[in-house]
């Protein structure tokens, strides 16, 4: 398997060092965007909607950093579109260091996940549960669901879910969500090429990832679970980006009370 090496390149003259850019497949990288979509498409009606949050950082050699370029929303019902640009958003400090981690985390194929890696035990495992099953888009609070989902709020039903659902055979897995659902993309554009990396339409958690190159049909997919991806995207977003809270342990623990919860207990 191809492996894109991530690197520094320290650049000397005299006594003074120059700019350093981040390199991904050894070229330069001078754009990351990330794009967030939600969509809902109706057969019968024939209604679609969706909305869109697209966040673009480049490289700026002056500051030796990545800076923000823009924070553009858009929502679009059948043929109407509308387009806000975000003009006031956090600074985002360290940016560069955030998306080398980023890039290292996309780097890897697979990550073993387990209980460590989530800040859960046995006494708040019952409040996430809960605070999941109210973030749920479809209309699935019905009783027999809130009765479903109480019964595993145990500690030890969820370490076994991480095991099942995140394990590397998961990796083979392709599932498609049809008519609604939730995509995040990851651009990374170098002086080269540009990568495409794309979380699961069908698991709330956005894993596992998909990772090719743009535009090129013969081009490998690769799918990674790796956990410290969406880490790195919550350290890099703004906290209003659309559908962020599904890279929480809270799209976790969505995935664990529709794979497992509904359908073991």
């Amino acid at each position: 398997m191809k492996k894109y090496n991530i690197a520094l390149i320290s650049l000397t003259i005299g006594y003074g060092s120059i700019a350093q850019p981040l390199q991904y497949d050894n070229s330069n990288v001078d754009t990351i965007i990330i794009e967030s979509i939600a969509y809902v498409a109706h057969d019968v009606k024939r209604n679609f909607h969706q909305k869109t949050n697209i966040y673009t950082l480049y490289y700026d050699s002056n500051v030796d950093d990545f800076v923000i370029k823009s924070y553009i929303k858009t929502e679009q019902l059948n043929s109407k579109i509308k387009q806000k640009t975000v003009e006031k958003y956090d600074s985002l400090y360290n940016a560069k260091e955030k998306i080398q981690n980023l890039l290292f985390s996309v780097e890897q194929t697979y990550k073993s996940v387990n209980l460590s890696d989530f800040d859960i035990d046995e006494n708040n495992i019952g409040s996430l549960i809960d605070s999941a099953f109210l973030l749920w888009t479809e209309n699935t609070r019905s009783q027999e669901r809130y009765k479903d989902i109480q019964k595993c709020k145990n500690i030890d039903d969820f370490r076994a879910f991480l095991t099942e659902q995140y394990s590397e055979d998961k990796l083979k897995e392709h599932k498609v969500s049809s008519n609604a659902g939730q995509r995040f993309s990851i651009y990374i554009k170098t002086s080269l090429n540009t990568y495409w990396v794309t979380g699961s339409t069908y698991y709330r958690s956005n894993q596992p990832w998909n990772r090719s190159l743009l535009d090129v049909f013969s081009s490998p997919k690769y799918s990674i679970i790796n956990f410290d991806i969406n880490n790195s995207l919550l350290e890099i977003l703004p906290k209003d980006f659309l559908n962020i809270v599904k890279l929480t342990v809270l799209g976790v623990m969505q995935d664990y009370i529709d794979e497992w919860c509904c359908k073991y207990k």
